[in-house]
């Protein structure tokens, strides 16, 4: 039990309220969710988020085949990776978008996920979305980006002596790719 509050703390993983139930481990889910991952032997593993769905393809360095669905209508999207490009996109025009600002995220990591990091499946589907959401602001990001943010936040998880980017790394590297302003300040 020490162990797992000792990676809770450093914000490796996350338990169910009041259990000792593994809620998240990022990037992965230890229970369904619309986000699902299917990696060339077939196996499935859940996602948290739309950005956690492309980390698992980074973390696992092999080709996925990710399931989901346009948060604002459910239509399904079906992205497929390999070698950390995406092959395919259906939508043509799917998009990821982020509505919570970095300083926010791990005020409530499972909201974070679960509400603010989505794919759309096109840009009239996300203004469809914000309109009818005045209150979540937010940036779409590209799939050039999102694998960036993905190489940064996931390749080297799986070390041994792996340690979380600091804030100030963080968001030096989000400006690096083009994502610079206070929405992306940690």
């Amino acid at each position: 039990m020490q162990t797992l509050d000792s990676l809770e703390q450093g914000r490796q993983l996350f338990r169910l309220k009041g259990t000792q139930r593994i809620l998240m481990a990022h990037p992965f889910s230890n229970m369904p969710t619309p986000y699902q991952v299917i990696s060339e032997d077939r196996k499935t593993y859940y996602a948290n988020c739309a950005w956690d769905s492309i980390g698992i393809h980074i973390l696992l360095r092999g080709p996925v085949q990710i399931k989901s669905y346009c948060f604002h209508c459910s239509d399904p999207i079906e992205l497929a990776l390999r070698n950390e490009e995406i092959l395919k996109k259906k939508p043509a025009n799917v998009l990821i978008h982020f509505s919570k600002p970095v300083s926010q995220w791990l005020e409530d990591i499972v909201d974070t996920c679960a509400n603010n990091m989505n794919f759309f499946g096109s840009e009239g589907h996300l203004q469809e979305w914000k309109a009818e959401n005045p209150g979540k602001p937010g940036y779409p990001v590209t799939f050039d980006q999102i694998i960036e943010m993905s190489r940064f936040n996931y390749r080297d998880r799986l070390n041994f002596d792996y340690e979380r980017p600091s804030n100030d790394e963080r968001s030096a590297f989000f400006a690096s790719i083009g994502l610079a302003g206070d929405f992306w300040q940690s």
